[in-house]
């Protein structure tokens, strides 16, 4: 039987036997608290709990409305969760923001980065100790805001000549303080690899974070004419990354896969 027919019609809640809890889990991870007088519910007359305690500590002038001799949060403002946990609802772990403010703050979130529930997952910022070892090192610089690689200039007042396959060790000037955990790999600059030859002898250098003392860097030409880097030039780039300390457990055998002992090439080309 469907509407007035129906001996549940019109009620709600605890009061409607299909009732089973005035919370919930949204498709998206928040919690809702069914509230039936609320002027802003959504659809089974929930309203996002988050919304709820900002309403009680957070309200303001401007982010508020009376309706009725009650002040709600205006439905064009947006609540924050500060540490990204949307079940973590503490007054203390929300901010009341306008959209353009709350957009702002997930714009710098890496959208690829999501967790298993599909929430995006903050992305770590680190502060590393730098230190001049000279007077004229320059420290080290960023180009673009979601480059990877700092690019590493070379200390040096005067220009360095690379004989045609020659190899030299260069100064950078500066030495890092490397948290725990991590470390810096520095790696060539493609310009200067493609178009003068030269690049880290080394491929890649591995800065660990137990390492205080200057940053050298081995350089190669590989070309067949001399090049010249010129005085405080650009010559590297280093990314600082996440490493895992591991245990060896040795064993006789390892589990099974497709792709088993193949090797070089057994994939394709």
């Amino acid at each position: 039987m469907k509407g007035e027919g129906n001996h549940q019609y019109g009620l709600k809640g605890k009061k409607n036997d299909s009732w089973y809890s005035d919370r919930r889990i949204s498709r998206y991870g928040y919690i809702q608290v069914r509230c039936l007088d609320h002027p802003f519910k959504r659809h089974g007359d929930f309203v996002f709990e988050h919304r709820l305690v900002a309403e009680k500590y957070l309200l303001n002038g401007e982010n508020s409305i009376e309706i009725d001799g009650k002040r709600y949060l205006k439905p064009e403002y947006e609540v924050h969760h500060v540490n990204f946990d949307r079940t973590d609802n503490r007054k203390e772990n929300l901010k009341v923001l306008t959209h353009k403010e709350h957009k702002e703050i997930h714009n710098k979130l890496n959208p690829n980065q999501r967790d298993s529930e599909g929430r995006y997952i903050k992305m770590e910022e680190k502060k590393i100790k730098i230190k001049r070892v000279t007077d004229t090192a320059i420290l080290p610089q960023k180009k673009s805001n979601e480059a990877a690689g700092y690019d590493l200039h070379v200390d040096s007042d005067e220009p360095i000549v690379f004989n045609p396959g020659e190899s030299k060790m260069l100064h950078s000037g500066i030495a890092f303080q490397i948290p725990k955990g991590y470390f810096g790999a520095v790696y060539a600059r493609s310009g200067l690899a493609v178009k003068m030859g030269l690049r880290p002898s080394t491929c890649v250098s591995v800065i660990d974070s137990d390492y205080r003392g200057e940053v050298g860097l081995p350089m190669r030409n590989d070309t067949n004419e001399e090049q010249i880097i010129q005085p405080h030039e650009r010559v590297a780039q280093i990314v600082f990354q996440k490493h895992l300390n591991v245990e060896f457990e040795e064993t006789n055998k390892l589990d099974e896969t497709e792709r088993g002992t193949g090797g070089f090439g057994s994939t394709g080309r």
